[in-house]
């Protein structure tokens, strides 16, 4: 496993990490897409549960529309992760793909309402795939810190 490490993005250019470091953040990309998969999976669940009026919240339009919003998401970074090469990712641009599964996991959470936030299954799931992303690829104030 690769060693704890901050990435400062606003020097990007012209630092050159180590093959294992990009390596991890590589994986880590394929991991949080699992993470964000796994997400979806509980709030279809806890959906399915649910209903307004007598009618399935699964069936009301806007949800719908909302879940599919996701689901092309979804399914674009999945794509432009499998078309890629690997070991041939810059940072800068793993760390955007990080930000846009961050982005799809928030609405995900959203549509669970304020089950969602809670330090149950789908808020954690999402709080520590969304820490990892921070972690290896956030940008990182060491001297703040100190």
């Amino acid at each position: 496993m690769a060693a704890l490490r901050c990435a400062d993005m606003s020097g990007m250019a012209t630092a050159v990490p180590d093959a294992a470091y990009h390596q991890w953040c590589e994986a880590l990309t394929w991991l949080r897409l699992g993470l964000c998969d796994r997400l979806l999976d509980i709030v279809l669940a806890h959906l399915s549960e649910r209903s307004f009026d007598g009618e399935p919240l699964l069936r009301q339009q806007l949800l719908k529309g909302s879940l599919a919003d996701v689901e092309i998401e979804r399914l674009e970074l999945l794509s432009v992760l499998a078309t890629t090469a690997s070991g041939s990712w810059e940072l800068p641009t793993l760390a955007v793909l990080h930000e846009r599964i961050t982005d799809n996991a928030r609405t995900l959470l959203h549509l669970c309402g304020a089950h969602g936030f809670t330090l149950e299954e789908p808020g954690v799931l999402a709080y520590t795939s969304e820490l990892l992303s921070d972690v290896y690829l956030g940008t990182c104030d060491v001297g703040a810190a100190i």
